[in-house]
């Protein structure tokens, strides 16, 4: 793979934070149609210009779909504006309260679409009828975090599927075997017996204790759960989110957590070599490759440990999907396009080898680019791990329109467990009380 695809994993990651059956640009009784579309549509016969909001190399994959969108349908006009993430969230959610100012198609992450689907439940199409018969074709955790309330509000994209990367030379001169790890209690003893080895200079993982709940959110997904229930309901003293938080705790306890405060620390302990690994999406690759080019070949990627050895260890740490504002004044056209934007095998191999964005098109997976080892790793074939991830990742993560105060919120009890030493069970039970005197629920 190459480098570049490596590279741009870390700006999807930096501008973005954790993209084919129905489409339908064909009609093959006009031979417009894509033999790596999926899906056969109503396609023929468009005409007209939409603009597409998006951001970085989301947008840069957008073009690539819009200039064979353009050839399969000349009399169709495609505008991309590449947009800050901060600001395509502002115009969007200004246009929606007003009903006009708004795109025909935006990119949207998984973190977002419950909240907008939520606050402006008549503001999207529902692509329902269009993706249900093919909803097999996509990773099944992403079509979950596109249904708000029943209906399809979303077309999935790119999805982050979750690993620990780690130090091959590290572990090596520790007597660490990483095949030795199979449950979390075995990766914190694995990280004593490392910092041990160093004298404290290399800690196990690194965390930013008071601002970023990231690995406490992959520990709840990894045991299919999440902030809410399926009914939007708080869950947050649940037995499984008291034992992440709690095995978190065990970490900082035990003195193997680097506390890194922001992400720019976060990067830079891991190319100073005071972490032997970290806890991160399938971007995480292109950051090391990046900003840590001297540390190629000494780094691998394993699964996640689980609770108990033999349970789930696939999680998911970012993604994004297109929705398509109903206030279109082209919706067939726009429509048309975002499905097959997303649906396109060559385009979603496009967004995967050019940009970097790892699809949730899970026939894409036997393509033999997933097949290829990746020389930063040292040739270990980690897309073809991370695919493997990605298909069982729990369809857990109900966003809801309460997900970010309840973030924030979350983030506070984990900064009063790990910081100020705080009883986890009373603290996440505080939080619950908290969460459900502010959301009603």
């Amino acid at each position: 793979m190459k480098k570049f695809l490596l590279v741009v994993m870390s700006t999807i990651f930096i501008l973005s934070m954790f993209l084919s059956g129905c489409s339908t640009a064909g009609n093959s009784s006009n031979n417009k149609s894509s033999s790596n579309t999926t899906s056969s549509g109503s396609g023929n016969n468009l005409n007209g210009t939409i603009t597409v909001w998006s951001w970085n190399v989301a947008a840069k994959t957008l073009q690539e779909a819009a200039n064979k969108f353009e050839k399969l349908y000349p009399n169709v006009k495609i505008n991309i504006k590449d947009m800050g993430q901060s600001d395509v969230y502002d115009k969007l959610t200004v246009g929606l309260a007003a009903g006009s100012g708004l795109p025909d198609v935006v990119t949207v992450q998984d973190d977002h679409i419950a909240g907008f689907a939520k606050k402006f439940p008549n503001g999207f199409y529902d692509f329902t009828s269009d993706l249900t018969p093919i909803k097999d074709k996509f990773v099944s955790s992403k079509m979950a975090v596109d249904t708000v309330d029943g209906k399809i509000v979303a077309i999935p994209w790119d999805v982050g599927p979750a690993a620990v990367f780690y130090r091959t030379d590290i572990f090596k001169n520790a007597g660490v075997d990483p095949n030795s790890i199979k449950t979390w209690d075995d990766y914190i003893e694995a990280g004593k017996k490392i910092t041990q080895s160093t004298n404290g200079k290399v800690k196990m993982l690194n965390i930013d204790e008071k601002s970023d709940d990231g690995v406490y959110k992959v520990m709840l997904n990894e045991q299919n759960s999440w902030y809410f229930d399926k009914d939007g309901k708080p869950i947050l003293n649940s037995p499984e989110s008291i034992n992440a938080m709690t095995e978190i705790k065990k970490m900082v306890d035990a003195g193997i957590v680097y506390n890194n405060s922001g992400w720019d620390a976060g990067v830079t302990a891991i190319k100073n070599g005071y972490v032997a690994t970290t806890v991160a999406g399938v971007w995480m690759i292109g950051t090391l490759e990046d900003q840590a080019p001297e540390l190629s070949g000494k780094w691998a990627v394993m699964p996640l440990p689980a609770f108990k050895e033999g349970d789930n260890t696939a999680a998911v740490y970012g993604g994004s999907s297109l929705m398509v504002p109903n206030a279109s004044q082209n919706k067939k056209v726009a429509v048309e396009f975002a499905k097959f934007a997303m649906t396109d095998k060559d385009i979603a191999k496009i967004g995967f080898t050019k940009y970097g964005l790892f699809p949730s098109l899970v026939e894409l997976y036997n393509d033999p680019v997933f097949e290829e080892g990746v020389e930063y790793t040292g040739g270990q074939k980690i897309w073809a791990l991370f695919a493997d991830i990605a298909k069982k990742i729990p369809g857990s993560t109900n966003f809801t329109e309460n997900f970010a105060e309840t973030e924030t919120s979350v983030v506070d009890a984990q900064g009063s467990i790990l910081l100020l030493h705080k009883d986890v069970k009373q603290t996440l039970d505080n939080l619950q009380k908290d969460i459900e005197n502010k959301i009603g629920k």
